[in-house]
């Protein structure tokens, strides 16, 4: 069915929990007619209209022991209710991989995911009108073609200090090139860098951390 009307954008103040009451208030004073949102855990189920939610992983719930810090596990009776919750009531559930859709089987039942669908990531390398550079890559001091990227988080359960000696071994086989891993320093989880500071290869694993979409689509 085709939707009429035109998006509307939320800011991210309404996962606040003082302001997840008010929500039926703004959708029906603006006529909302589908609610699509990538938090999976809030419970959104009480909403007046169709939910397209997103399911990225529930390692919270399979693996708590890998984020002992994150708040998801420390709730975790009400981070499990919610995405229950968010399962059975959403019109669809998009889950951003086959793995993360058996893991949502294996802990809820096959029938709670009935309504969900694969949608594997991926990033528009050129946006209309945009053509390629490499002028961010001379900000690294990279050459094309020889590096091998990585782009995420640095949790502990991305298992990045295992990649890194592996890294070295390659390495040491004479491999030229960089490992590169894109992603947002956070002084919680260090371990990578002191991986690769431990080994002494520092000069072949790149910590950038964060770039723009710009800067990640050259890096691509």
């Amino acid at each position: 069915k085709t939707l009429k009307g035109k998006p509307l954008f939320l800011s991210y103040d309404v996962y606040n929990p003082r302001n997840i009451l008010s929500l039926n208030f703004f959708v029906l004073k603006h006529k909302i007619n589908l609610y699509f949102t990538t938090q999976y855990f809030w419970p959104f189920g009480m909403l007046l209209c169709p939910v397209i939610n997103m399911i990225h992983d529930i390692i919270p719930l399979t693996h708590q022991s890998l984020l002992a810090r994150s708040k998801k596990t420390r709730l975790k009776k009400f981070f499990e209710w919610s995405t229950l919750l968010s399962l059975k009531t959403s019109h669809r559930t998009i889950v951003n991989s086959q793995t993360t859709l058996n893991s949502l089987e294996n802990y809820f039942g096959k029938p709670c995911t009935s309504k969900c669908r694969i949608n594997y990531p991926a990033l528009s390398l050129f946006l209309p009108g945009q053509s390629l550079s490499f002028k961010d890559l001379d900000h690294f001091n990279l050459k094309p073609s020889l590096y091998v990227l990585y782009v995420g988080r640095q949790d502990p359960y991305k298992n990045l200090s295992q990649l890194i000696h592996v890294w070295k071994k390659i390495k040491e086989r004479g491999f030229p090139h960089k490992l590169v891993i894109a992603s947002k320093k956070d002084d919680r989880y260090p371990h990578a860098l002191k991986t690769a500071q431990e080994l002494g290869i520092t000069e072949a694993v790149l910590f950038t951390d964060f770039v723009s979409s710009e800067t990640l689509q050259t890096l691509y």
